[in-house]
Formats: C-alpha cells, sequence, structure tokens
C-alpha cells in the first residue's frame, strides 16, 4: 500500500487509475501461481472489459490515437 501511495504523487491522475485498476489482475495471477487456483475465461475477460474501460475513461487511447494521427501527418 505503500508502493501505491508513494507512486500517486508521480503519476498522473490516467497513470494512476491504470495502474490502481490493475491490481485485480496481479492477484489473480498470483493466486495462479501460487495457490494452484484456475483462472477462467469470464476472469480473463472481465479484467479485459476493465481495461479497456479504463483506457476510455482515461483519456490514453484518445491520446494514442492522435499521437498516431500526428506520426501519419507528419510522414
Amino acid at each position: 500500500m505503500l508502493l501505491v501511495l508513494s507512486l500517486l504523487f508521480i503519476l498522473t491522475k490516467a497513470e494512476a487509475a491504470i495502474f490502481i485498476n490493475l491490481s485485480p489482475f496481479f492477484s489473480l495471477v498470483a493466486s495462479s501461481l501460487f495457490l494452484g487456483e484456475t483462472v477462467q475465461m469470464v476472469q480473463w475477460l472481465g479484467f479485459l472489459l476493465v481495461v479497456i474501460g479504463v483506457l476510455f475513461a482515461s483519456g490514453a487511447l484518445e491520446q494514442g490515437m492522435r499521437q498516431s494521427l500526428r506520426r501519419k501527418i507528419m510522414g
């Protein structure tokens, strides 16, 4: 938790949202590796939906598309 709080001072709001919302993914992977739990397809789908939602809400997807468009225009 201390790591999360210290990173919040360094990261932007969008980066912090992505970082915080990835914690269930790391818990899922850790439980699979260390506890031998099986990961269901529904869990992977849920994780994918969370990531897509965070990318849309943070504006990171839009910013990436703008940068890609600028690169195409500039050559």
